[in-house]
């Protein structure tokens, strides 16, 4: 796969020093950065390798930057000063991550860039969760086990698809945008599923997730087909060694999205009602022929008093829920399996 080149001009040093290490250890979606302090330096290198992005400061602008070789250029605006109406602007004293996630909805959105490449990596590992009577208990739990994941090395997506996820209140934060955004925008533009992904994704530690809806009624419009060729797009891209699907009956895809997991986790009780539920949804599975859903559906009780160990959604892999995530989980990542490190 031949990465992009997204270059970023500023006379800054401390400034590039600080966003290429960042880009570096964060990751650019399939582009390399590189970094320059003189607009000059990007023109002749332009030359020779054309350049899909153009970060330019305005310390460093001139008229002559339209004689680089670029797909795009963004001018990095310390003021909200446009010298050139003619380019986009982003503000330049914001995290990292903020002009990252912006240059890239700027450029999922425009029709003049070209797709993200398909990576050449092992196919990425699905996992959903499950459990109709234990619903508190499933969220944190899936979050627990893409901590401990993510912790451990393998880069991992969280898609809660349930009705009411209530992360805005739990998280202290406000989403613009959730999961169905995201979803509606890979059915019409498959190619830039990864760009929007990085500019919508949030992250917990070391674990990306996409904000859950903000209203369930936009989960329902999405149909088993849409589901399916959604799910397709992420695990195609190789940009995610697992995914891990927080589910709920809300989705048209539901028993679709069940099929194609590599494992389910299912949390049970100890309380009659508990194991009821679980034998009626045993006996529908065998109902409707599902043998390869009943076989990977690995069955897991929680232990006692959980939720005290849970008040920080940040701290999941630490718990005790972690700690069986690493047990029930130990087989999805390859390196460490046989002795169940992960």
């Amino acid at each position: 796969m031949r990465e992009k080149l997204l270059a970023v001009c500023d006379k800054d040093e401390r400034y590039l020093q600080g966003m290429q290490e960042y880009f570096q250890r964060k990751g650019t979606a399939d582009f390399q950065i590189v970094t320059f302090t003189a607009l000059e330096q990007v023109i002749s290198y332009s030359q020779n390798k054309p350049i899909e992005i153009l970060l330019i400061g305005e310390n460093a602008y001139a008229e002559e930057a339209e004689n680089v070789r670029a797909g795009k250029i963004y001018l990095l605006s310390e003021n909200g000063h446009n010298v050139n109406a003619e380019y986009p602007v982003i503000t330049k004293f914001q995290s990292m991550a903020g002009i990252f996630a912006q240059i890239m909805e700027e450029y999922a959105q425009d029709i003049s860039c070209s797709g993200a490449s398909v990576r050449n990596r092992k196919r990425t590992k699905l996992v959903s969760f499950y459990s109709p009577d234990r619903a508190d208990a499933q969220t944190a739990t899936a979050l627990a086990a893409g901590q401990m994941l993510s912790n451990a090395g393998s880069k991992t997506l969280y898609l809660n698809l349930r009705a009411f996820a209530g992360f805005e209140e739990l998280l202290h934060t406000e989403f613009e945008a959730d999961v169905t955004d995201y979803f509606y925008f890979v059915l019409q533009y498959a190619d830039k599923a990864l760009y929007k992904l990085e500019s919508m994704r949030k992250t917990l530690g070391e674990l990306h997730y996409l904000p859950p809806a903000l209203d369930y009624a936009d989960l329902l419009q999405i149909t088993e087909q849409q589901w399916e060729q959604a799910i397709d797009v992420l695990l195609d891209s190789g940009h995610y060694e697992v995914i891990l699907l927080d589910l709920s009956e809300i989705c048209q895809g539901f028993y679709s999205l069940l099929a194609r997991s590599d494992k389910i986790v299912f949390l049970q009780g100890d309380s009659r009602q508990s194991q009821a539920m679980k034998m009626q949804y045993q006996k529908l599975l065998e109902a409707r022929g599902a043998v390869k859903i009943t076989d990977k559906t690995c069955y897991s009780t929680l232990p006692e008093n959980w939720e005290k160990e849970c008040c920080n959604y940040e701290r999941l892999a630490a718990t005790r829920l972690g700690e069986l995530m690493k047990r029930e989980l130990w087989d999805i990542k390859d390196k460490g399996a046989a002795n169940g490190e992960i």
